[in-house]
């Protein structure tokens, strides 16, 4: 760093150097120099003369001075020809000026000379912190001395000036995501060390105002809290923990790091002498500690964003070191960068403090997505729970109301039936044994419908045998010839008690509207086996022809959601005199997952 310094006030193109100078005392010394007297404002800290030569290849002549603190004062031969006053001028921590003197030749005609080598004087006073330096003197053109001094104002001025209006805007936009509730109290800690280097930075604009020499003191006087508020940063970003509290002793540490400042408006306190005892050592062992810290970190991490804080936290020790060294003193040549350093040691802490933040919004949206869809999967679940609930409740309700029709049938039809089957009975009309037997028959049909239940299985081929029984009689009396055939089902195998009362349902209905509604004379029912399930055939005929106006019958109507509710299918076709019902039903029925298949 001393290096660069050296470089950066090294002019290339000059007519004379002035690298030494003959002290008060007679001895010989050497440019640059530098000198601190604790507490000794406008203390003579150098004097004595030296040579240089002026030639006459121009009308003006100029000495250019890179940079000196404190007050200086030139003579050429006893005359005055530059006097800068700086005592009574508050001056920054770290300030530099220069000065371009340019001398008429009429002035140096005027003058005694030794061919064109005049004798130079100059007094170097302190500053009002007691600092007092001045760099080598270059003689020669002005123009190219102006040409490089906006070089280095670039450096001092412009950079430093745009990395303020960097940290300032960052501090700014943090104060305003607080108040905005964007983010909480994990921006306390950068809010606190961009309000330290503000301040700080706003100190250097001296030429400009004096009261911010004192701005720039408080800010110095708050080097502890912002230490701790760089390590607390630090050890939330290496713990990826932005949420850890700040605890109230935070909160006590900056009031009092705030107390000298507010002594010193009130009561005059000397904040900068506080500032040399305190604030300067704290920064001094804080950075230092900080950078040996970021750096262990980084050796057993790896991490990118804690290698950033390793770098530019040792540059800025180093930086800071080397101008304390320079303001005590112990170093001549000023470089201002502990400036430049803090300025890109904010921004680069900023910048992870954000990608930290970032991170993780990133990462809470991606938890808010995962459970959105939990909460939708689990929404699905508890809705199909729900409609098993609901399902259920609604089985049991119609469960409740089956068992009460029942009730009602037992004790109302029942006791009706059986009351003419008991009249009927004994009786020898013929037409009153036939009501006996058919009252018989719906006693027997009733009883088989109470007391199936779904859980149990049946026989088709028993069921379809019963209801033959019930049915050849009353219409052979009723003059009906009939053929039954259902010995293609002796094999089938047991059905669920819902799909054979459904089928026996059909048969009964396709027989009752062949006998009442189309007069036949004959009819036939036949079962026949296929390879994927088997079919009932009832065919009449002899009596009134099936038309399309009788499809829209209730009777009809019921056969058909029968079938359909078992998975069957029901087909009607007229005939001459009659009609042929066919109802189809598969092995496996796809409505209800009934199973129908032969053993």
């Amino acid at each position: 760093m001393h290096i660069f310094a050296s470089k950066l006030y090294e002019v290339k193109s000059y007519d004379y150097l002035v690298s030494s100078f003959t002290g008060a005392d007679g001895t010989e010394k050497s440019f640059p120099v530098s000198y601190f007297y604790n507490n000794s404002a406008g203390k003579l800290a150098a004097s004595g003369e030296f040579l240089a030569l002026l030639t006459e290849h121009d009308e003006k002549h100029s000495i250019y001075v890179p940079y000196f603190v404190g007050s200086l004062k030139l003579s050429v031969d006893g005359v005055v020809v530059y006097y800068h006053d700086d005592v009574n001028w508050p001056s920054s921590v770290i300030s530099r000026n220069f000065a371009i003197i340019e001398i008429p030749w009429t002035t140096l005609n005027s003058l005694t000379s030794n061919d064109g080598i005049f004798r130079f004087t100059f007094e170097l006073t302190t500053d009002r912190g007691g600092l007092a330096a001045v760099s080598k003197m270059y003689v020669g053109n002005s123009s190219f001395f102006q040409k490089y001094e906006l070089i280095l104002s670039i450096y001092f001025d412009t950079l430093r000036t745009a990395m303020l209006g960097g940290q300032i805007s960052l501090l700014l936009l943090l104060i305003y995501s607080i108040l905005t509730r964007k983010i909480g109290s994990e921006a306390y800690a950068p809010i606190v060390i961009l309000l330290y280097f503000t301040l700080g930075g706003l100190g250097k604009f001296t030429d400009y105002n004096a009261g911010f020499v004192f701005v720039g003191q408080i800010g110095i006087s708050l080097s502890p809290l912002s230490i701790v508020a760089l390590f607390k940063l630090f050890f939330d970003i290496h713990d990826q923990n932005l949420e850890r509290p700040f605890r109230s002793a935070y909160y006590w540490f900056g009031a009092a790091t705030l107390l000298p400042a507010v002594v010193a408006i009130i009561w005059g306190f000397d904040l900068v002498q506080y500032n040399k005892l305190v604030s300067a050592p704290v920064l001094i062992l804080g950075t230092i500690t900080l950078s040996f810290t970021t750096i262990r970190s980084y050796i057993y991490s790896s991490r990118l964003d804690i290698a950033i804080w390793a770098i530019t936290a040792s540059v800025t020790c180093y930086a800071v070191c080397y101008d304390i060294l320079f303001r005590f003193g112990i170093v001549s040549i000023p470089a201002n960068f502990a400036s430049i350093a803090m300025a890109i040691f904010s921004i680069s802490i900023g910048a992870t403090f954000v990608q930290l933040i970032l991170s993780k919004k990133i990462n809470l949206t991606i938890t808010n997505l995962e459970m959105q869809k939990a909460l939708k999967h689990q929404s699905q679940v508890l809705e199909a729970e729900f409609k098993r609930t609901s399902d259920f409740q609604a089985k049991a309700a119609s469960r409740e109301e089956t068992e009460r029709l029942t009730a009602e049938l037992h004790d109302g039809v029942l006791t009706y039936l059986s009351v003419i089957n008991s009249l009927s009975e004994k009786s020898t009309d013929s037409k009153l044994q036939r009501i006996n037997i058919l009252s018989r028959n719906a006693l027997n049909e009733i009883r088989i419908i109470l007391e199936a239940r779904p859980s149990d299985v049946a026989s088709l081929t028993i069921a379809l045998s019963a209801l033959r029984a019930q049915l050849i009689d009353p219409l052979i009396y009723l003059g009906i010839e009939v053929e039954w055939s259902t010995s293609a089902l002796l094999d089938q195998g047991a059905t669920e008690p819902k799909v054979l009362m459904e089928i026996i349902r059909i048969v009964q209905e396709a027989v009752h509207n062949a006998v009442i509604r189309g007069q036949c004379k004959f009819l036939s029912i036949v079962a026949q086996r296929y390879e994927t399930g088997f079919s009932m055939i009832i065919i009449n005929t002899g009596g009134h022809s099936f038309t399309e106006k009788n499809r829209k019958g209730l009777g009809i109507a019921s056969m058909m959601n029968r079938s359909s509710s078992i998975g069957a299918t029901l087909d009607i076709q007229p005939r001459e005199s009659g009609a042929i019902v066919t109802l189809n039903v598969p092995d496996f029925p796809s409505s209800q997952g009934t199973l129908l298949r032969p053993e």
